[in-house]
């Protein structure tokens, strides 16, 4: 009983009347200060659970309620915007009780992000963690019911396609022109980078903060914590780690080791790329360019030069229906495909 360890998390368990209860603290190894006040809340939530009292306020105010939110959240990645958006939502609509939030109070958060040109997809973001927190406030009984539950969501238009071939070129050109006269560490690596991003469809953030350690021989295994994957879906104490192969090319353009990660940049999070694709798109005229189109491009050759079930597994997704969520055909492919069927399928003597 008490507290205990999984991986870097810290968890509390206690058992009430022969029966044993087990809570996430949202606090990783590092953050003992916040030990304290997590076990705290712990116990509160344990005892709502056995007697069914609610232990929040039901007129707590939003400020107040998002805090304890981030708190139990503070394992996501997206953890800063988390915050910034929380923010933006005070501003909007106040630091008013939780229990008064309406959907007027949601068109008036859209209406606000709207003046500030904020794109659909952003505005999409922002309503799915107000729901989100309002959803834990239902789970808290501090609200009976989400006031967002029938909220209608923008229909988010496709930007990232795969690359052509030339376009691939054209990027892997200006990649190597910027390489050659860096303004900053990760311009000086920038077409190792790409190059490899390229020949792994890995993500910005698992190249960024990839270590030599993690290199076996031609093969690179990242540990499950440092990949996208839910941790409710990890159902092993120990599970296996990601696999990516490395082939000829990708080996020919690690860079020399330097410290203990493969690229030596001074930051660590995807933001740091930013100047360097706006460079990028000016250098090579692919002024649609984004970084993640590369994961994109690699998962549609994957998965129409060998098969989708391939692609899931080099690109780590959860499931296939991820993995066809990435895969982007070209009119060619679809042409050789309708062909293929129309060889396949129509009888001899109707040709």
């Amino acid at each position: 009983m008490g507290l205990y360890t999984r991986g870097k998390y810290y968890y509390y368990r206690k058992q009430v009347n022969k029966k044993e209860y087990r809570v996430s603290l949202g606090v990783v190894k590092g953050q003992e200060r916040l030990l304290s006040e997590a076990i705290q809340k712990a116990e509160e939530k344990i005892y709502a659970l056995v007697t069914g009292a609610p232990t929040i306020p039901s007129d707590i105010l939003f400020r107040d309620y998002a805090d304890r939110y981030l708190q139990a959240h503070a394992h996501k990645k997206s953890y800063n915007d988390d915050v910034t958006q929380i923010n933006y939502m005070l501003f909007a609509i106040g630091n008013k009780p939780v229990c008064s939030i309406t959907i007027d109070d949601a068109r008036k958060l859209e209406k606000y992000l709207l003046q500030k040109k904020r794109t659909p997809a952003t505005i999409n973001r922002y309503m799915t963690l107000l729901k989100h927190i309002l959803t834990h406030a239902v789970e808290d009984k501090v609200i009976s019911e989400n006031p967002l539950k029938k909220w209608e969501f923008y229909v988010e238009e496709r930007k990232r396609e795969a690359l052509t071939q030339d376009e691939i070129a054209r990027i892997l050109e200006a990649c190597a022109q910027i390489q050659k006269s860096p303004r900053s560490k990760l311009q000086a690596q920038i077409y190792n980078l790409v190059v490899i991003a390229f020949q792994t469809g890995m993500r910005l953030s698992e190249l960024l903060n990839l270590k030599w350690s993690d290199i076996k021989g031609d093969v690179i295994e990242l540990p499950v914590t440092r990949t996208k994957y839910r941790r409710k879906t990890i159902k092993a104490t120990r599970p296996q780690p990601r696999q990516i192969p490395l082939n000829e090319i990708a080996i020919r353009h690690l860079p020399p080791q330097k410290d203990e990660y493969v690229f030596s940049v001074g930051s660590r999070t995807p933001d740091v790329i930013r100047r360097t694709v706006r460079r990028i798109r000016k250098l090579s005229g692919v002024h649609h360019f984004e970084f993640h189109q590369i994961r994109h491009t690699v998962a549609t050759l994957i998965a129409t030069s060998v098969d989708v079930a391939t692609a899931k597994e080099v690109l780590g997704h959860a499931s296939i229906s991820t993995t066809l969520r990435y895969t982007h055909p070209t009119l060619q492919k679809k042409r050789e495909a309708v062909t293929k069927i129309g060889t396949l399928l129509i009888p001899e003597q109707a040709k």
